[in-house]
């Protein structure tokens, strides 16, 4: 008696447990993923780093502008969604997006190996190079190889790819590193003479020389590394990634870049695709 008694409890155990099996999930079970959300809820929130000509910040209205403003704020158009900025810095950025802070980032990004270990890039965008600066008339910097000496003190920008190029290149200089996303303040520390050399984006330490008359752009005709700039995803938005990746060729291919890149004076930042027939 006992014997059939467990016989028929294990065989009311299978049958439950293949019914189960057997009934349908209910969608709300799975998580809705963030380009689903964002096109149901008509809104995408977008961190942003303030970094002339890609995002550029009135003083006076705080209003955005910008080569990557305009290109977000047309790919939302097209898309009819609300964008939301969140400002970010190079340090946080990665943070930002894996707390779900913001879907995407849309700071102008080196797309260095390291980095590629924790978000997903976008199809670049641009071409960076990188450069430094010195003091005007200090002979002592030829070349690379002249910065990474003892005594020499490199500042550079705190999550910023030149802070990344010193820490697996520059074994003997000292280093410095300046928090927040304004380059402007690390290259200020040459002419203070809190360093002797400063790491930046090609870009910025151009302008920068050009504004201060005690500065001097050390690679100014011939950046000593160039790395695409690109916009970035967590590894679990891959539908999101491919949707940008699409308005970036689609915008590329329309002549809507070029038509940005004339808008802010930087075309010389964002490479050409050639056809050849």
């Amino acid at each position: 008696m006992k014997i059939r008694i467990i016989q028929l409890t294990i065989l009311t155990i299978i049958y439950v447990f293949l019914q189960s099996c057997n009934r349908p999930v209910e969608v709300n079970q799975y998580q809705t993923s963030t380009f689903s959300k964002i096109k149901k809820d008509g809104k995408i929130t977008v961190g942003y780093i303030v970094y002339d000509p890609f995002v550029i910040r009135n003083p006076i209205n705080k209003e955005l502008s910008g080569t990557f403003i305009d290109i977000m704020k047309e790919i939302a158009s097209q898309m009819e969604v609300e964008v939301e900025f969140v400002e970010s810095t190079f340090a946080t950025f990665v943070a930002g997006l894996q707390s779900k802070k913001f879907d995407l980032s849309i700071a102008p990004t080196f797309t260095t190996i390291a980095r590629a270990k924790s978000v997903a890039f976008s199809t670049p965008l641009v071409a960076g190079g990188n450069s430094a600066i010195v003091r005007k008339g200090d002979q002592r910097f030829k070349n690379l190889s002249d910065i990474d000496k003892k005594g020499i003190v490199v500042a550079v920008t705190q999550g910023e790819q030149g802070q990344e190029y010193a820490k697996r290149n520059l074994t003997n200089a000292e280093i410095i590193v300046i928090s927040g996303g304004d380059q402007n303040l690390t290259l200020s520390e040459v002419l203070t003479g809190r360093a002797d050399v400063a790491l930046g984006d090609f870009y910025i330490c151009k302008k920068f020389a050009e504004e201060h008359d005690g500065a001097f752009d050390l690679f100014a005709t011939n950046p000593y590394n160039v790395t695409p700039v690109a916009w970035s995803v967590r590894y679990t938005d891959l539908e999101l990634l491919h949707f940008i990746n699409t308005c970036i060729e689609n915008l590329e291919l329309s002549g809507y870049m070029d038509k940005v890149n004339k808008k802010y004076n930087a075309n010389f930042l964002h490479p050409k695709n050639v056809w050849v027939r």
